[in-house]
């Protein structure tokens, strides 16, 4: 019951093929949806003037957030591992300073906001790549932090879908993944690495893109009828839906030292 499979874009090396794959690959509803939640949670932080602001794009990608950070105003540092990648960006992103660096890379600068949507379930040292994080935050600065949630409906259906077939070691949506986290692992993880969450939110409650990909256009009119009612009604970021999603993701503040 997974998703159609796609030809990934950073499996490309000429930019401009990156950035049309990119963009192929997040034109559907399920990215659409994900990122406007994503978009609406960063901007209800009523503490936070963006003009001006120093933000950490980590795993930029293509640039849908490096554009959406350069619109407020930020000055926006992008970092992706894959050159192919930083070049894509930057050709719709000419404003931002482009680095090619692992998402743990130390960059010698602070910022007021760090972003690192679907990056923590890559990485082999989780709590390394938030210490480094807090210490590249301003005091007072954000994270946000988006992942894949095996405390979700979604979990439950294509893990035991897997196992049926034989895929015990299904790992999400990515064979990349080392780990899947919910509300309790990366809460504590935040609070051992000097954050304090101060936002839930989440996305994508019933897996209607396993649907879509096996009813084809039926499956497509079921997913914008039923299957979105908890984020059409902005339920997302209230209790428990906040913490039900298959994406699960929290703004957390850096501590201020004492």
């Amino acid at each position: 019951m997974q998703a159609p499979k796609k030809i990934f874009y950073k499996d490309e090396n000429d930019p401009r093929k990156v950035l049309s794959l990119y963009k192929q690959h997040h034109d559907n509803n399920y990215d659409r949806i994900k990122e406007k939640i994503i978009k609406k949670a960063i901007l209800q932080i009523q503490d936070k003037k963006w003009q001006n602001k120093d933000v950490l794009d980590i795993g930029c990608g293509g640039g849908i957030f490096t554009r959406f950070f350069l619109d407020l105003g930020s000055k926006v540092t992008a970092i992706d591992n894959s050159r192919a990648v930083i070049e894509a960006n930057k050709m719709d992103n000419p404003e931002a300073f482009f680095v090619v660096g692992d998402a743990s890379a130390k960059l010698e600068k602070k910022f007021d906001f760090i972003f690192a949507k679907d990056i923590i379930e890559h990485i082999q040292n989780d709590d390394y790549f938030l210490r480094n994080i807090s210490e590249e935050l301003s005091e007072g600065g954000y994270v946000l932090i988006n992942t894949q949630n095996f405390f979700s409906f979604n979990y439950l259906v294509e893990k035991t879908y897997n196992i049926i077939i034989g895929n015990k070691g299904w790992m999400g949506w990515n064979p990349d993944h080392v780990r899947f986290y919910n509300y309790w692992l990366l809460k504590n993880k935040l609070l051992k690495n000097n954050f304090v969450p101060v936002r839930w939110f989440g996305s994508y409650y019933f897996p209607y893109r396993g649907f879509a990909h096996f009813l084809g256009r039926t499956g497509e009119h079921l997913e914008w009828r039923i299957f979105r009612i908890v984020e059409m009604l902005n339920l997302w970021g209230v209790w428990p839906f906040n913490i039900l999603g298959w994406n699960i993701g929290v703004l957390a503040r850096r501590q201020k030292q004492p």
